[in-house]
């Protein structure tokens, strides 16, 4: 039995009118979805009004059945006359009359009038709920119900009468913790004010006024305008159900939204576990998806996570309509990529000559990178007709770390447009879980002066080695020994698995001699907490590929002195083979001289297939110290993604700094005026 304000009448600024025939559709929906009515009933004795609800059955005559929902008045067969009842149908309230045809302790059958009248509530449309757990706190006081019905801001919670005792003293302006949770997934958190209680006998309904967070408009890059409006289709996370809205505006990590003026179902904070967004030509994209700002029927949405292929569809989307030139994951033939590696000078004359062994196995697994396009890859790519004209692309190698490499341009700027593109996606989707990619990698040759200024130029005016780190490698081939060799291989030097003592010990000598970002990319923690995950060896071995990274640890007699990371990956994998390498970290240099360290290392022949490969030793003061000439200096870069748009505006200003001066120069030599601008 519940207490309510009656049948509301306050809204019949819009009305609509219901003939018996379309009523009676009306009352097996109801019955159908297991939807209620309300039933007003006046006493005969003192004209006093009694409110029950019930539930209606199937109806196909002038008399329409309803089960009660709640216990009546024992006297309910004969104390009580129908004044009418209502079916809240969410965008409408039908109000219907009629005359009792008879009532009783189990319910009540009412002979359905000619005509009822509807009454719009556009501003208050209600929704009803699946099942929908609520969770209400403050103070430490802490209660749980169900969600009954929601929309305009609004939900109504219905709970255990015995648990009201745990609201006493909450004032109306102090708000609650509010949680809602489908399951186990949590579906809103936020705060919520109580309008009013509504008591029975058992339980009691609770509607809350949900009160806006503090978010804001999302931060969106190059937001494109919709014309005409894309299509987004969702399952609702509190009905359950299907859901169609505009896309109006989008970004590459966040969307507007435009909900049908009668039917308003979104609020602030609300997480939409799945939204599929409809390019119109028959390709499509998903994502989680939060509400984060807006009102009445416009809402800012913020993108939570999504698929790599489905970041590549967007971004890809995105691009086409900025009118970009160069694109993300694009089929690309592999002998026209090789063509370009060629002309475009990355691949040298002595780096071919190294690859020699590998051309047939490399066609295989650019073939499985550009056409398979893999969620461990990505690569952009501009071309002028069918011609490339510039290349860049990621690998995933390390567990939240991707390599940025085979950067390479014909010139006229194609390769900032790429290399501009990268900043763009990774500023866009690194803080979206499925990306993995907490850390950017990049080597470099220290006399290559384009990537010096670039991104070496970003760490100098950083200036921040948490945030953005270079390291030094000295790069050198080494050559295993198949005959059996077994010098130094006495009890005083043992190569064994690196173990947590020694990652730390790795950890305070790397924080003393450079403090940057490079272990924590590379994945040496994860050694604390024993083997690291196989989900990563799995992914490349999904396309054919593979990859396996191992630690060692190097003593004398006992004594830490290095820690080795074996890389092997299929050749060419990276061009310069630096994802199938040694790399090396003396930490204790003294009774370590260079022939004994390259000695102890054909103790890890049986991992490679290869006789010579090459090794990156940090710190590069070893090998010059111990008199050893490097073939080459490798600077390692380590950037954490979230600073991914600074470095971004940084390569700007530089390619925008470069233009100005070329263009004064050339406005001095033709004697414009623009010279002194």
């Amino acid at each position: 039995m519940t207490q309510t304000e009656g049948t509301n009448r306050e809204s019949k600024d819009l009305t609509d009118a219901i003939s018996r025939k379309r009523l009676v559709n009306i009352l097996n929906y109801a019955n159908f979805e297991g939807t209620e009515v309300v039933v007003n009933l006046r006493s005969l004795q003192d004209g006093s009004r009694l409110t029950l609800r019930a539930a209606p059955g199937p109806c196909c005559g002038e008399i329409a059945p309803f089960s009660w929902s709640e216990s009546p008045p024992v006297t309910i067969g004969t104390a009580y006359d129908l004044i009418d009842f209502f079916i809240d149908t969410g965008s409408k309230l039908v109000i219907v009359g009629g005359m009792l045809a008879d009532i009783g302790r189990s319910g009540v059958r009412i002979l359905l009038p000619e005509q009822s009248y509807a009454i719009s509530r556009r501003r208050l449309e209600r929704y009803k709920s699946v099942l929908t757990h609520v969770t209400l706190s403050r103070n430490g006081a802490k209660i749980t119900g169900l969600l009954r019905d929601f929309g305009g801001g609004f939900i109504r919670v219905r709970i255990a009468t015995r648990d009201l005792g745990l609201l006493k003293g909450t004032r109306s302006k102090v708000p609650l913790q509010v949680n809602l949770a489908r399951g186990e997934t949590s579906v809103y958190s936020g705060k919520g004010l109580i309008k009013r209680r509504m008591m029975g006998e058992d339980s009691a309904d609770i509607v809350l006024t949900l009160l806006p967070a503090s978010e804001n408009k999302p931060e969106g890059n190059f937001e494109v305008v919709l014309d005409p409006a894309l299509v987004a289709t969702y399952r609702h996370p509190l009905s359950d159900k299907i859901v169609r809205v505009h896309v109006v505006k989008t970004s590459y990590n966040s969307l507007v939204i435009r909900e049908h003026p009668e039917h308003l179902s979104l609020f602030q904070g609300l997480i939409i576990p799945e939204m599929r967004i409809d390019f119109g030509t028959g390709d499509s994209t998903r994502c989680t998806a939060k509400v984060v700002g807006g009102e009445i029927d416009t809402w800012f949405v913020s993108v939570l996570d999504m698929s790599i292929p489905d970041q590549r569809r967007l971004f890809s989307f995105i691009e086409k309509e900025r009118g970009v030139a160069s694109f993300v994951c694009p089929d690309v033939d592999p002998s026209d990529l090789v063509e370009f590696f060629f002309e475009s000078g990355f691949i040298y004359p002595e780096k071919y000559i190294g690859m020699l062994n590998a051309r047939d196995h490399l066609k295989k697994m650019l073939s499985h990178l550009y056409i398979d396009t893999p969620l461990i890859s990505q690569h952009f790519v501009q071309d002028n007709r069918g011609v490339i004209e510039a290349h860049i692309a990621m690998l995933r190698f390390y567990e939240q770390s991707w390599i940025i490499h085979h950067h390479s341009a014909l010139g006229n700027g194609a390769g900032s447009n790429v290399l501009s593109q990268v900043f763009q996606y990774v500023n866009s989707y690194s803080s979206l879980p499925s990306s993995h990619m907490d850390y950017l990698l990049c080597y470099y040759r220290h006399n290559n002066r384009f990537p010096n200024r670039v991104l070496g130029g970003f760490a100098r005016f950083l200036s921040r080695p948490d945030l953005c780190s270079v390291d030094p490698f000295a790069y050198l081939h080494y050559e295993f020994s198949r005959t059996g060799n077994e010098t130094h291989r006495s009890l005083e030097w043992q190569i064994e698995p690196i173990n947590s003592e020694d990652v730390l010990k790795l950890e305070a000598f790397y924080q003393d001699v450079s403090g940057g970002l490079m272990l924590r990319a590379f994945g040496v923690e994860a050694t604390h907490d024993g083997p690291e995950t196989e989900d990563l060896d799995l992914e490349f071995k999904k396309v054919g590929l593979r990859r396996q990274k191992l630690f060692f640890s190097l003593r004398n007699k006992a004594e830490l002195k290095a820690v080795i990371m074996a890389l092997d990956s299929d050749d060419g994998l990276n061009m310069s083979n630096l994802t199938k390498c040694i790399h090396i970290f003396v930490i204790d240099k003294e009774d370590l001289n260079f022939d004994i360290l390259i000695n102890q290392l054909n103790r890890l022949s049986t991992l490679y297939e290869e006789a010579k490969i090459p090794m990156l030793i940090f710190p590069e003061s070893y090998v010059n110290e111990q008199g050893v000439s490097p073939e080459k200096i490798y600077d390692l870069l380590v950037v954490r993604s979230s600073v991914c748009k600074q470095f971004a505006e940084f390569t700007e200003r530089l390619t925008m700094r470069a233009v100005r001066r070329k263009y004064g120069l050339l406005t001095q030599e033709l004697g414009g005026e623009a010279s002194g601008q």
